[in-house]
């Protein structure tokens, strides 16, 4: 059962939803694909 409206209403109460996850992985996939191509 949800206990929030939004993600920021989830944010502010602690929880981190599964949007939040998939956000954060996609961040850290383009943050590696970016150090890939600048090392080449």
């Amino acid at each position: 059962m949800r206990h929030y409206t939004t993600q920021m209403d989830a944010a502010k109460q602690g929880i981190i939803t599964p949007e939040m996850i998939a956000e954060k992985k996609a961040e850290i996939a383009e943050e590696k694909a970016k150090r890939k191509e600048g090392a080449e």
